[in-house]
């Protein structure tokens, strides 16, 4: 059950959807780190975000994606992912550490990258057919900025 998928597609679409956003705020105003969460549709050649944060597993086109903007320039970020499933999971990523709870529902992957030059960092998830069906929450924390919890269902 491999779930990690770095996509330059995501990038790609996720930056023109942040710039489009940041660019209706003034200069004036200091940006703050920002969070974009969705489901990604990479079957064309610029993913599509989904208007529903709802997977289907038998989708092989779909991730699911993060993506901070606004954050300094940095050779090293700690980033925590916290999954919490509905059911008894496993979650794999490179180059990561994971903490797994008694009941294999909540899973921290916690690992370490550097801000790329246009000041973001992102991640892929790629879910298949014997993941738990159902609603999951995400918690997201680079270094001591601990975002919302969001919220994604895995359906058939």
């Amino acid at each position: 059950m491999k779930k990690l998928t770095l996509l330059a597609l995501f990038t790609a679409s996720l930056m023109n959807m942040a710039s489009a956003e940041n660019s209706e705020k003034t200069t004036e105003q200091a940006q703050a780190p920002e969070l974009f969460f969705s489901v990604i549709d990479d079957s064309s050649k610029v993913g599509r975000r989904l208007e529903k944060n709802e997977y289907s597993v038998s989708n092989q086109h779909l991730r699911l994606c993060w993506a901070v903007t606004n954050l300094p320039i940095s050779a090293s970020n700690q980033v925590t992912e916290t999954f919490n499933a509905p059911a008894k999971a496993q979650f794999t990523s490179p180059n990561s550490r994971t903490i797994v709870s008694k009941d294999k529902k909540v899973h921290q992957i916690i690992s370490t990258t550097a801000t790329k030059a246009d000041n973001m960092i992102d991640k892929c998830w790629k879910f298949g057919k014997t993941d738990p069906l159902g609603q999951y929450q995400f918690t997201l924390k680079v270094n001591d900025l601990v975002f919302p919890t969001m919220e994604f269902k895995l359906v058939k």
